[in-house]
């Protein structure tokens, strides 16, 4: 009986638990509201370098007019709209659907560490990038009486 490579298997499984967590991901926050609208969330990393914190958003589909980034307190927001391009077809029976259309929104509590002013953002092949400068540390010296 033959067995199989340790690393096809672990991939497949990496595979199974991505789209586990996926469907359960849709479970607690699905792409619908409650409202007349639609609100979805798109997938993204957010990791630290040296000088910058990054958002990396997934975004495929949306141009980049359809996107507005704001910064409130200690929150960043993405917000835009994924646009259905098959409009035009006069009559559609879907067979799988798995693409969000509609508007989306973000919302990342930002760390007391980062600049809320120094943000930069490139939007490219479907990932927005945003980077937030860190704060330089300040220390305080206190006198003492």
């Amino acid at each position: 009986m033959a067995t199989e490579d340790p690393r096809r298997l672990g991939g497949r499984v990496r595979s199974d638990l991505g789209r586990l967590f996926h469907d359960l991901t849709e479970i607690v926050q699905p792409v619908y509201s409650l409202d007349d609208e639609s609100v979805w969330h798109p997938y993204g990393d957010i990791y630290e370098t040296e000088a910058d914190l990054v958002i990396k958003l997934e975004l495929a589909g949306v141009s980049k007019r359809d996107l507005a980034i704001s910064v409130s307190g200690d929150q960043l927001t993405v917000t835009g709209v994924r646009r259905d391009l098959g409009e035009d077809d006069a009559k559609r029976i879907y067979l799988k659907m798995e693409i969000s259309h509609g508007r989306f929104s973000k919302e990342i509590v930002l760390p007391d560490h980062v600049s809320r002013e120094d943000i930069r953002s490139v939007y490219k092949d479907g990932i927005l990038e945003i980077r937030l400068a860190k704060a330089a540390k300040k220390v305080v010296e206190v006198k003492i009486d």
